[in-house]
């Protein structure tokens, strides 16, 4: 059971960033572009890996094929749900909903189905079977929290240094919450294999 909680607590999350967002330019459609995305958010955590199973007996490129594979059809959840939020909505040509859309396409791809998803349970792999080099995933993680951190000083200046409509406000809120969750549930299972 507690193996959903996570798949579960994010796509909660993305829901309401989507929701809000939704709210500030299209409000009468907020409530069904969060519904589809919180349905497809949990489809992209718990479908991958029916589809691609992964166990230690199996060689390293093997495994690290099928997290790729796994990783592919998580991402093109994660564009279905910006997809449809702009086909919903019919605001294709609003230039602040598609920055906002794009914005939470990559954080969904990079951090938490690229880090969080094929990074995190290779290293998991190797570390089980004895396979990984901890120099060289500690330069890894450092590297990234370093670059993590950087970006989230400048965007965080940028965003809360503008007068935001309070939807806007409450999805930065979100956004930031749903992130570190993102962040610190990969170092978790990095460091807890």
């Amino acid at each position: 059971m507690t193996r959903y909680l996570y798949p579960t607590a994010t796509s909660l999350l993305f829901a309401l960033i989507y929701r809000e967002s939704t709210m500030a330019h299209a409000p009468t459609v907020a409530a069904p572009v969060m519904v589809f995305t919180f349905a497809v958010w949990l489809i992209s955590y718990l479908l991958p890996p029916v589809l691609f199973r992964v166990t230690n007996e199996q060689a390293a490129p093997v495994v690290l094929s099928q997290l790729m594979r796994r990783a592919a059809v998580a991402v093109v959840c994660v564009v279905a749900c910006a997809l449809a939020a702009l086909y919903l909505t019919g605001l294709w040509d609003d230039l602040p909903l598609l920055e906002e859309l794009y914005a939470f396409t990559l954080i969904g791809v990079v951090l938490f189905h690229g880090f969080g998803g094929p990074f995190a349970y290779h290293i998991v792999y190797l570390q089980q079977t004895q396979q990984y080099n901890s120099n060289q995933l500690a330069a890894v993680l450092i590297a990234f929290t370093l670059m993590g951190f950087i970006l989230a000083l400048f965007f965080l200046n940028l965003d809360f240094g503008t007068a935001r409509d309070a939807h806007i406000q409450r999805r930065d809120l979100l956004l930031l919450t749903t992130v570190l969750l993102g962040y610190g549930w990969t170092l978790y299972k990095v460091a807890h294999h």
